[in-house]
């Protein structure tokens, strides 16, 4: 028999945790309640985000080529 010392229910997840003995249980942030992605915007315009990314995939391709 496995002495079971506290339940902690995961509300979120939909399940009971049943803890025993020593094990410690790590305290999770909470979420917000809405989300603060669409909320987000960035300074940089999109020509300049898209030349990042043209510069960064010709760099990888770079050395992409190095090691072939």
């Amino acid at each position: 028999m496995l002495p079971i010392r506290d339940v902690r229910a995961s509300v979120g997840a939909g399940f009971l945790v049943p803890l025993v003995g020593t094990m410690m249980m790590m305290c999770a942030p909470a979420a917000p309640a809405a989300p603060a992605a669409p909320a987000a915007h960035t300074a940089l315009p999109r020509a300049a985000v898209l030349g990042g990314l043209q510069r960064l995939l010709a760099d990888l391709q770079l050395r992409w080529a190095e090691h072939l």
